[in-house]
């Protein structure tokens, strides 16, 4: 890509990604707000990254990925008949990312940096709503789970999903934002009341010291 192509935003803050369960979403795509090295205001539609939780089971304990999975799509049953009721989601899908990174061995993670690398399950989850009953679940109900699968450990719980995305990029949204291939958004079809608003991947973000004017 030219670098005279991107754009640079600085003093980006995100929107509060609180939704209540009953705020149907088609997918995860929080909004950035910020100002370019021209000083007009930017809003940039973030899409690609999606709500992850960790969790380190117990010690010792014999559980797989698809046990705890299992208790998750049971306690989002309502959210996702929701969803189908209202064309978010066909009725077969599932409210939880799939893929092959279902296990991952971790060194270094927010809230956990012991040195030691542990297997962890890590799950992604389509909307905020998904995410936020997960974590509360694990949270506040483990004693509804079977007793093998209680007592695990929940990591990323605390950070929202837009704070977890810029530790994925490694972002400080005080600083300077190097933003590449993105969409400039028709004035017709914006939602924000920013100058000027883009569309992009959360990969194409990266953090830069100095910008191209």
């Amino acid at each position: 890509a030219n670098p005279e192509d991107d754009i640079f935003v600085r003093s980006m803050e995100t929107q509060p990604d609180y939704t209540p369960v009953e705020a149907l979403q088609e997918e995860y795509t929080p909004i950035a707000f910020g100002r370019d090295v021209h000083g007009k205001s930017v809003a940039v539609k973030i899409k690609g990254y999606f709500p992850t939780l960790y969790i380190l089971p117990p010690k010792n304990a014999q559980v797989t990925y698809a046990a705890y999975r299992k208790h998750f799509e049971q306690h989002m049953y309502y959210l996702k008949k929701r969803c189908v009721e209202n064309g978010l989601l066909d009725k077969g899908d599932s409210l939880i990312i799939d893929g092959d990174n279902e296990e991952v061995e971790l060194t270094d993670l927010y809230e956990y940096q012991h040195g030691e690398t542990k297997t962890f399950f890590q799950f992604k989850f389509k909307t905020f709503a998904a995410f936020n009953m997960a974590r509360s679940f694990i949270r506040k109900s483990q004693s509804k789970l079977p007793s093998f699968l209680q007592g695990a450990a929940l990591f990323n719980a605390k950070l929202s999903p837009a704070i977890q995305m810029t530790f994925v990029n490694q972002i400080q949204m005080s600083s300077f934002i190097q933003i590449r291939n993105y969409q400039v958004v028709d004035v017709g079809d914006k939602c924000t009341k920013a100058t000027l608003e883009y569309d992009c991947e959360y990969t194409d973000m990266f953090p830069v010291k100095d910008p191209v004017k």
